[in-house]
Order: structure tokens, then C-alpha cells, then sequence
């Protein structure tokens, strides 16, 4: 029996590897604002709807204070 797992948030690193994107092309989206993030215990991560919603081509609603906030901790 194989059980499928749904990812629920991706590292930066994972994400730029699932995405085929360089690691720091990925930061800077994430400083700009056009992909959601949150740090959790010191630890950036993208939730899985964040990244699809990205992917798809969605337009992410972060703040620029909370992007700010992020961009300095990464």
C-alpha cells in the first residue's frame, strides 16, 4: 500500500529545488514580496499553498512591514 503525503511548507531550499530556481532567486522573491513566507524556530519556510499559488502565478498579498520583517532575518 503506498499512502500519500501532502507536503504542507517547503524550505527555501527544497522550494527553489521542487521549482528549478536558484536559492537566492527564491530570497529575493520572497524580500519583494511576490512569495509569502514565514520563519518558524529561526527557519524561513513557504507554505505549500504560498507556493502554488506562486507557481500559478498568483499575486501574493504580503505586506511590505511584514516582508521587511522577513527579508532582514533570512
Amino acid at each position: 500500500m503506498n499512502i500519500a503525503v501532502e507536503r504542507l511548507a517547503y524550505t527555501v531550499k527544497s522550494f527553489a529545488k521542487a521549482a528549478e530556481l536558484s536559492e537566492s532567486f527564491v530570497k529575493r522573491e520572497i524580500y519583494d514580496g511576490n512569495l509569502k513566507a514565514i520563519k518558524r524556530r529561526g527557519r524561513v519556510i513557504v507554505p505549500a499553498e504560498a507556493a502554488r499559488a506562486y507557481l500559478a502565478g498568483e499575486q501574493q498579498n504580503e505586506t511590505r512591514i511584514q516582508t521587511e520583517t522577513l527579508a532582514s532575518q533570512v
